[in-house]
């Protein structure tokens, strides 16, 4: 705060403390509006617009910003059998209703009618221009669903094709609609997608200036109708492309070299389930086996390292089988298996991964168990973590737990977080247990008898 020469506040800061002082007096007193203006808008949106003819259902989120000011995140979804004239009445009473209830409030709001969704603001204008260009788009052949105009999207234009093959017709079509659209700010991109995840072209375009997509999207064209592609991501200066088989790959590469593209392209080939990044000779040979074997969803490999996706917590034993006396698995500096629903999952050196996979396996085998994290990098400084999530934290499941677990886990002194039913405790495995600190505030009352009956029963349990 500015003083005067004695040490007082200055009197041209007193006056400008008080006269901000007097004016949240002012809008608590006269009535400018609630406190909570954005979850107030919000409710009342709700309200209001809920009998609005052609509203099928209405979401909201708020934000309270200062008080007395907020925003508001609203979208509607329109009745499946209105006409095109519905639609557009429905869009402008969504914008009068903005523009008269934006004194103290900013609105963040779209409306879906049927495959197409786009962003309507207080201008009229806007929302009958994006409905426009949307519906132009939906009757582009394979094109499946539009999004046009959304203020916090990812592009400006989106368009969902039914293949493939239909990728770059899709993207052109984008591209043409941001051109109709004349966005010189903010995102100004276009990007086309598979209806199911795996294929994408966007051309990044920021301010209306985009750069030059037609290298990458003409190679990704030449790689297309010569291999069975799984995947692809085309942007100016990547393009990503993933091959059905991990056959194709060497094949794919050898024709990508041959390719006459800019220096400045960058191009990344992968294989049917498999992801490499820089590999060692050994991580290499790890990943081919498992490739070989068949049961992986995904296997990711970078520089020193592999981790595979498998469908069940019953194939690691398959897949340990499969690699567990090869020489270069044994000098992988880690090695790490999950459930595609992350619900097991275990990373260890290789030395030390049966003893882990182990542990992960009895506590999977545990009654009211939800999720199993067993882990140890290779920081030598970093102790040994295991996590376990139960649906319940009665005495038999703890009983269950501490009586399976607790001899796996003291041979390396595991640091250990249970969470039974939202009661959550950490330790380190040791025979007298004794728990770690909560963080922040202190356990309440049923906190601290789940705590008691944890140290209880681990207490009790043989070693």
């Amino acid at each position: 705060m500015k003083k005067n020469g004695k040490g007082r506040p200055h009197p041209s800061t007193m006056r400008a403390v008080s006269l901000a002082v007097a004016a949240a007096l002012m809008l608590a007193l006269t009535g400018c509006g609630p406190v909570d203006a954005g979850s107030s808008a919000a409710d009342a949106f709700e309200r209001d617009f809920a009998d609005v003819d052609g509203v099928a259902s209405i979401e909201t989120g708020a934000h309270n910003d200062l008080p007395f000011m907020g925003s508001v995140d609203a979208h509607v979804t329109a009745e499946t059998d209105l006409s095109d004239a519905e639609v557009d009445e429905l869009a402008a009473a969504f914008s009068e209703y903005m523009r008269s209830h934006s004194a103290n409030v900013g609105w963040n709001s779209s409306l879906t009618a049927g495959a197409v969704t786009v962003g309507v603001d207080e201008d009229e204008e806007s929302g009958t221009k994006h409905l426009e260009v949307a519906r132009d788009l939906m009757v582009v052949p394979h094109v499946q669903r539009v999004e046009v105009g959304l203020a916090f999207s990812d592009e400006r234009v989106l368009v969902s094709v039914d293949s493939p093959e239909m990728l770059t017709q899709g993207y052109l079509a984008a591209a043409s609609a941001v051109r109709r659209l004349g966005v010189t700010d903010g995102r100004s991109n276009a990007h086309a997608i598979t209806g199911s995840p795996g294929f994408g072209i966007d051309d990044m375009s920021w301010d209306g200036d985009a750069p030059d997509i037609m290298p990458a999207l003409t190679a990704y064209e030449m790689i297309r109708t010569r291999f069975t592609l799984s995947g692809a991501a085309v942007t100016p200066d990547e393009l990503h492309v993933r091959t059905a088989s991990d056959d194709d790959v060497s094949a794919l590469q050898e024709f990508v070299s041959s390719l006459s593209t800019p220096a400045d392209l960058a191009i990344d080939v992968q294989g049917g389930v498999t992801t490499m990044s820089e590999p060692t000779e050994a991580a290499s040979v790890v990943t081919d086996a498992l490739a070989d074997l068949g049961v992986s969803t995904a296997i990711r490999t970078s520089n020193n390292y592999v981790n595979v996706t498998v469908p069940a917590a019953a194939d690691a034993e398959t897949v340990l089988d499969a690699i567990g006396d090869l020489p270069e698995f044994r000098s992988l500096s880690g090695f790490g298996l999950s459930t595609a629903d992350t619900e097991f999952s275990v990373f260890d050196r290789p030395a030390d991964f049966p003893g882990s996979l182990a542990i992960a396996q009895a506590a999977h085998s545990l009654p009211g168990i939800d999720a199993v994290d067993v882990r140890e990098t290779d920081a030598d400084e970093q102790e040994p973590t295991a996590r376990f999530e139960f649906s319940n934290s009665d005495e038999a499941t703890i009983s269950a737990f501490a009586s399976t677990m607790k001899p796996l886990l003291l041979e390396r002194g595991w640091h250990t977080w249970i969470n039974a039913d939202g009661s959550v405790e950490w330790f380190t495995a040791a025979d007298p247990l004794v728990l770690d600190d909560p963080v922040g505030v202190g356990r309440d009352a049923e906190g601290q008898r789940f705590a008691d009956m944890l140290v209880r029963l681990w207490d009790a349990a043989p070693r």
